[in-house]
């Protein structure tokens, strides 16, 4: 049987006591960045028992970023778990992890991704997908559930220079001999 998210339980199989973590939680943290710049995106975990291996998915708009990075996080690094990513296919970066043996406990980053957001981006969101199978160290799948994360593209910050002749604000009149300052915001 299998108790609430979270849980462990322990079941009897042959005379022995095995315990299911039945509670793992795998999330893409939500990202922001400006169009020309970079960014990092962590996938973290809740409830990190028993994971010694597996295969994760982490999906992007190629419209909007280029992943040029994959680092193993602190539970990873901690647990003697090695992370072997793939970033062939645009638009995914696909990562296998192996170990000897289960993470201990724990929940934090289980890898960054790090991410050029592209020049032509324009401001707006879009979506960080995850599909992950976990495994034990006897190759076991773990149940796990995942949460996709959001990018967003925040406008860049622009100067506009206009030429006005006369422009009628409040109860100011601008001219062309004089000078005002005007702040535009999205």
């Amino acid at each position: 049987s299998v108790g609430a998210a979270g849980s462990q339980q322990t079941v009897t199989l042959g005379g022995k006591g095995v315990e299911i973590n039945s509670g793992i939680q795998l999330s893409v943290a939500d990202g922001t960045g400006s169009p020309g710049g970079t960014a990092e995106v962590a996938v973290a975990v809740d409830n990190a028992r028993g994971i010694a291996g597996g295969d994760l998915t982490i999906s992007y708009d190629v419209a909007v970023l280029t992943a040029t990075q994959v680092r193993a996080g602190e539970l990873l690094n901690a647990g003697g778990i090695t992370l072997i990513p793939n970033q062939a296919t645009a638009g995914q970066v696909k990562v296998a992890m192996a170990g000897a043996a289960g993470l201990g406990s724990g929940s934090g980053v289980l890898l960054s991704i790090s991410f050029d957001v592209k020049t032509g981006a324009v401001a707006g969101s879009s979506a960080l997908g995850l599909q992950a199978t976990l495994r034990d160290e006897n190759g076991g799948v773990l149940p796990a559930t995942t949460r996709n994360g959001t990018f967003t593209i925040g406008g860049s910050d622009s100067q506009v220079r206009l030429s006005v002749t006369s422009l009628a604000f409040d109860d100011t009149r601008v001219n062309s001999t004089s000078r005002k300052t005007f702040t535009v915001s999205n």
